[in-house]
């Protein structure tokens, strides 16, 4: 392990070290291994240096769980590897399986793109992959897990001090392990329109999140999302999680009760409907409470807002596409008093 309190700094610790330099992508501490090694003096296959970890509850069977972890090329390495590995098992792995020590020849159930090279010597490289339990895993073996038959080597310089030996050393750091559960849209709920509400029932911020349709909704990327339809809608949301992807929806039902009420006191008026943008509203509305009429399009963008300023007004919003609005009156302190749907045509 490189540390700050490890005995020899020089040799071990968290940024200048035997190997290089490198800061901790998360914390104080991080670990490394040799992913590969050929020198004169080493045979045929050797040098696997695994990092062991035991979980910090018994995997389940069926389920199914993420596992991510970050490596970074040393510094000082000529040589750099397609290969980064994950075993699970109940017992831990005995690194000495094989011959000579430290070969692991066993199938990973987590494997990095073999496609590329980990070249980055600078930055750190994030590994993620599923898997499904069979149940009773307690440990992870960690590091190149396949045979130098099977890993592609990219190589270039000498190593410093040993012209002769080529070898690939890697850090590794912020080790994680989630279980992956489906998304959650959460239950159908009823609203009355101008309200406000939170959909979703997600607790993992690390997954990433997509919800659809795009309006009258707060942030589409949102774990659980804010939304205020003025009409009845059919939210859905995409979770990804280390490339395992689930979906679910939920409607949204909007009640227009409550805006009915206050449309029957308030005699709200908006003719001609459909019009060609320019259309007049009546109202008995107390003027003095600064109310606004408001005008998006079915993106949730408010494409027209205008103050109101007599009892008949004329509002001319010729600029906008044919197609379909919703059109809201507020007053200056959000209040919702009417909202109706207009239909631009031309």
């Amino acid at each position: 392990m490189f540390s700050p309190n490890s005995l020899d700094p020089s040799l071990v610790s968290n940024d200048t070290n035997l190997f290089g330099y490198q800061l901790p992508q998360h914390g104080v501490n991080y670990f490394g291994g040799s992913y590969f090694v050929k020198a004169p003096a080493v045979p045929t296959n050797f040098s696997r240096e695994p990092i062991i970890a035991k979980t910090s509850v018994t995997l389940t069977n069926g389920v199914q769980y993420c596992l991510s972890y970050y490596i970074s090329l040393a510094d000082n390495e000529n040589c750099a590897v397609n290969r980064s590995d994950a075993y699970f098992s109940p017992p831990p792995m005995d690194p000495t399986l094989g011959s000579p020590p430290y070969l692991m020849y066993i199938q990973p159930q987590v494997m990095a793109d073999s496609t590329v090279f980990y070249t980055d010597k600078l930055n750190w490289t994030r590994i993620e992959g599923s898997y499904i339990a069979v149940g009773g895993e307690n440990y992870i073996t960690f590091g190149n897990l396949h045979q130098d038959g099977q890993t592609d080597t990219l190589c270039n310089g000498l190593y410093p001090g040993y012209p002769n030996i080529k070898e690939a050393y890697y850090y590794m750091d912020n080790f994680s392990l989630e279980e992956i559960k489906p998304v959650n849209a959460g239950l159908d709920v009823t609203i009355t329109v101008g309200d406000t509400i939170v959909i979703g029932n997600n607790a993992d911020s690390a997954s990433s999140y997509v919800w659809s349709p795009n309006y009258f909704i707060a942030d589409t990327n949102a774990v659980n999302a804010t939304v205020n339809p003025p009409v009845t809608t059919t939210y859905y949301v995409t979770k990804t999680q280390c490339s395992v992807t689930t979906t679910d929806t939920v409607t949204v039902f909007v009640n227009p009760v409550g805006v009915s009420e206050v449309v029957n006191v308030n005699n709200v008026m908006i003719y001609p409907n459909p019009n060609n943008g320019s259309f007049t509203i009546t109202h008995n509305l107390p003027l003095d409470n600064n109310v606004y009429i408001e005008i998006m399009d079915l993106t949730g963008k408010i494409v027209h807002r205008e103050k109101i300023v007599a009892a008949k007004q004329t509002i001319n919003t010729q600029q906008l596409s044919k197609g379909l609005y919703f059109v809201t009156i507020k007053t200056d302190i959000g209040k919702l008093v009417y909202t109706t749907k207009m239909s631009v045509v031309r």
